[in-house]
């Protein structure tokens, strides 16, 4: 198969471009996200407007049938979206900020071995050491609770 040599002109942006072969003389666009999306809008207006009988009952054939069978569809789908977003946003920081709980929780229980063999006084000093340490296993215990949920809603697709 013989690659094409010669540039075309994407229809949106006026870059030129190399057709990929398989396409050749029916690539309109340079492939770039924006164009495609573009091209592809036109499309679908222009199939649209050539056929308007088909979609003018669209609303009434499928819509409306379809939001009585299921009333509450449209709350579920938010619902879905917004647990989505949420688990999205936990994921990375949760594990970031898990891996730096529980380094500073191995260093207060160092430094709790060593403060119970000498007095200590000032910050984070004997009992104030201790109810940290214990303040640092309920929110490492939190996340870890917290990225086992968000991994729950990902193997359901939310």
């Amino acid at each position: 198969m013989q690659i094409s040599t010669f540039l075309r002109r994407c229809c949106h942006c006026t870059r030129p471009f190399v057709p990929d072969p398989r396409v050749g003389d029916r690539q309109l666009t340079c492939g770039d996200e924006a164009c495609r999306r573009a091209r592809h809008s036109e499309q679908c207006r222009a199939w649209h407007e050539q056929n308007r009988e088909v979609t003018a009952s669209h609303y009434q054939d499928v819509v409306v049938p379809f939001r009585q069978q299921q009333p509450d569809y449209q709350r579920r789908w938010r619902l879905g979206r917004k647990l989505r977003e949420i688990r999205e946003a936990i994921l990375p920081t949760g594990g970031v900020l898990l891996s730096s709980l529980q380094a500073l929780l191995g260093r207060a229980e160092e430094l709790s071995k060593s403060a119970a063999r000498n007095t200590q006084t000032g910050v984070l000093a004997g009992k104030m050491l201790d109810r940290a340490r214990v303040a640092l296993r309920g929110v490492v215990a939190a996340i870890e609770q917290l990225e086992a949920s968000a991994s729950a809603l990902q193997s359901l697709g939310l």
